[in-house]
């Protein structure tokens, strides 16, 4: 089973569908109509940052959605999926928006383990490639090669997708990545955020 996460950095979305792009990867794009889907294979061949469109070539030279009707993406990629809207299409090539709804499958395979109960960690994270700063916050939840912690909105500026963490940790120091940053769905702390950290080895 899947576990998906929303994306909202534009540049960790931009980073990814280039990587697409480049390895010519095969992309399922797929319209739900009353009664069935529509299915259509495409490849990526140019990212429009400017205009913030995408330009697809089918596989086929059949095209036969609807303008009017949102396309979503899929691609084994890193298993992302999107929604987006069609500008122009024809036989030969399709022009969509930039996604919206940009979702990526957690990083993370082992079973998870939330806390019902205050749990804080301690870790460092360098802060415009220059200095250290020093953080506690409480876990979310917990895995064998991760974890997820609750961040205030206030703090947010310090946190972005990819940084590197260092992170004391069960006695150790272990180094990680942070994989996303997404809205908490938490009555009890509005406007926080969720950060996925990704663990990448560990040390004494």
């Amino acid at each position: 089973m899947h576990n998906f996460i929303h994306v909202f950095n534009l540049s960790t979305q931009r980073d990814l569908l280039e990587n697409i792009r480049e390895d010519s990867q095969s992309i399922t794009i797929w319209q739900s109509l009353e009664f069935k889907k529509k299915l259509m294979k495409v490849t990526c061949v140019k990212l429009n940052l400017y205009d913030k469109q995408l330009e697809l070539t089918p596989k086929r030279k059949i095209y036969s959605f609807d303008s009017k009707l949102p396309v979503y993406f899929y691609s084994s990629h890193r298993t992302s999926i999107f929604k987006s809207r069609i500008i122009f299409n024809s036989n030969f090539k399709v022009i969509l928006r930039w996604p919206d709804n940009f979702l990526i499958e957690d990083e993370r395979d082992n079973e998870r383990f939330y806390h019902r109960k205050n749990k804080n960690i301690l870790f460092k994270l360098r802060i415009n490639n220059q200095i250290d700063k020093e953080f506690q916050k409480p876990i979310i939840d917990e895995s064998l090669d991760g974890l997820s912690i609750r961040v205030p909105p206030s703090e947010l500026q310090y946190y972005d997708e990819g940084a590197s963490v260092k992170i004391k940790y069960k006695d150790k120091s272990i180094f990680g990545r942070i994989s996303y940053i997404s809205p908490l769905q938490d009555k009890m702390f509005p406007n926080h955020m969720r950060v996925g950290i990704i663990f990448q080895n560990l040390t004494q």
